[in-house]
């Protein structure tokens, strides 16, 4: 097990620095792996694809397409979905206003993915790469690390019954 394991890690390996010198993006692989966990990925689906640079860019969406629905989710909660809607209030209307602003930027990537995977435009992979490591660094982690801090905040409050009952905090349930 551990022996195919390290086969398919050195095989990643090889195919990200091809991906790379086939590209000319900037991120290291290292860079890349802290952020989308592609090693994990890659071992956990057992294969590294032929067309690692579109398996790449599928792991990058992946992962900002789950933080985009979770993100949603806490600007229009679900009603009667008691942990979205706490969480929604806890992070206020400024928090929904600067999640809106995310969405639209991950959906923006999302779109140039989708773009490039139809018309295979290896200068535009290797920007949406680029792009989606500097978005990461410049602005998504900050604002993600901050929303989380209060999310997490409301349910101290939640826990502790912290300005149960009103209106502006979180669920009173």
């Amino acid at each position: 097990m551990e022996e195919r394991k390290e086969a398919v890690l050195q095989e990643l390996k090889e195919k990200f620095d091809e991906c790379k010198a086939d590209l000319g993006f900037e991120p290291s692989f290292e860079e890349i792996d802290s952020i989308f966990f592609v090693s994990d990925w890659v071992l956990e689906s057992g294969f590294v694809s032929e067309n690692f640079s579109r398996q790449l860019c599928k792991r990058i969406i992946d992962t900002y397409g789950s933080w985009q629905n979770y993100f949603h989710n806490l600007v229009m909660p679900a009603p009667g979905y008691i942990p979205y809607m706490t969480e929604s209030k806890a992070i206020g209307e400024d928090g929904k206003k600067d999640l809106l602003k995310l969405i639209a930027k991950i959906f923006n990537l999302i779109t140039m993915n989708t773009e490039i995977g139809l018309n295979k435009d290896k200068t535009k992979e290797r920007e949406f790469i680029d792009k989606s490591v500097r978005f990461w660094n410049d602005e998504f982690k900050e604002k993600a690390q901050e929303i989380m801090g209060k999310v997490r905040k409301g349910w101290e409050n939640q826990i502790n019954g912290v300005n149960r009952g009103k209106k502006d905090n979180v669920y009173s349930g």
